[in-house]
This record gives C-alpha cells, structure tokens and sequence, in this order.
C-alpha cells in the first residue's frame, strides 16, 4: 500500500486533546482539517435532525465518510494535518457492534503511514452537548483506535501529555514532509 505522505492524522477518544492540537498547528500556519464528526452533530442539533451518534450511528458515520472523502479530494502540495481520518469511523462502528462499509479501509493509504494518537487524559476530558461520552467510553475508542490503525499498517505514534504547544512540537518533530 501507498500511502500518502502530505497527510497527517490526528487521532484519539474524545476528550484527549487532538482539536486543540489541530488549532495549535493552525496557528503555526500549517494547513488544518477540523473534525467532521463534531461539526455533523453542531448541524444535525441545530436543525433537528437526527444523523447523531447516539441515535443513528450507521447513518452519521456514512455523512462522516462523504464529507471526510470531499476532504481528501483536494491533492495537498504541503502539509496537511487531520483531526480524525476515515480509520476513525471503523473503530466507532465496531464500538457499536455495527457493519463496516467494506471500503472504509480502502482509504487508509489516502493520509501518511504514521498516524499520532492522544491518549485518555482525564485532566482535560470534558464532557459537553457534542461529546456526550464517559471518560471510559473515551478509553474504549481510544484501545479501538489503536487496533484499527495497526492492522491497516500504520505507524502508531503516542504524542505524550504535554502542554498543548509542546504537543504540536513533538508531532511536528516526527514528520517528514514532501517538498
């Protein structure tokens, strides 16, 4: 498999600090996707709707995936940092015991090999109406996530609880980007 090495995923439960790494990067000037999930469950909350994990949960990793393959249609010509990539909604899926679309992991080579995981940390875990989790369910997505990415043949990379800046840091210390 071919993966692509302008690609950087950012991964980990809920609650473990990867959005504000994300905006960190941001800020750096680097080139940031946000994560899907949680703008889907703003838009589904506000208009009624009920593509919402905790309702309908086949229905919103499907809207997470469209959205996620727009992302990537655009071929990055630098460096481009994701909050959660497609492998994410595979490691959701099985946490429900649901069907996985066959071609979810068809995608893995879209991002780089080398994938960074936040761990459960619950000194910054916050609940909130996007992020309804517990702090365990957060541990479980966490064991999940790192299963996922490993069988799809990334590079699992830990980014150590540091503060937000020194995270970045780290991340951005074990790229090795494509000019």
């Amino acid at each position: 498999m071919h993966f692509n090495v302008n690609r950087y995923i950012i991964t980990g439960g809920s609650g473990s600090g990867k959005s504000s790494i994300i905006k960190e990067l941001h800020t750096r000037g680097y080139s940031c996707r946000p994560e899907i999930s949680r703008t889907i469950i703003k838009e589904q909350q506000s208009c009624g709707g009920n593509l919402l994990p905790w309702e309908n949960m086949e229905g919103f990793a499907d809207e997470c995936f469209n959205r996620m393959y727009e992302q990537l249609n655009n071929k990055p010509e630098q460096l481009v940092f994701f909050d959660r990539g497609i492998p994410d909604i595979i490691a959701y899926l099985k946490s429900r015991n649901l069907p996985v679309r066959f071609d979810y992991a068809a995608y893995a080579s879209y991002y780089n090999s080398n994938v960074f995981i936040c761990p459960p940390w619950p000194e910054i875990f916050i609940n909130d109406q996007q992020r309804p989790e517990s702090f365990n369910q957060s541990k479980y997505i966490h064991q999940l996530l790192q299963e996922i990415y490993k069988d799809l043949n990334f590079k699992v990379t830990e980014v150590p609880k540091l503060s937000v800046r020194e995270r970045a840091a780290f991340i951005l210390s074990h790229i090795k980007p494509e000019k």
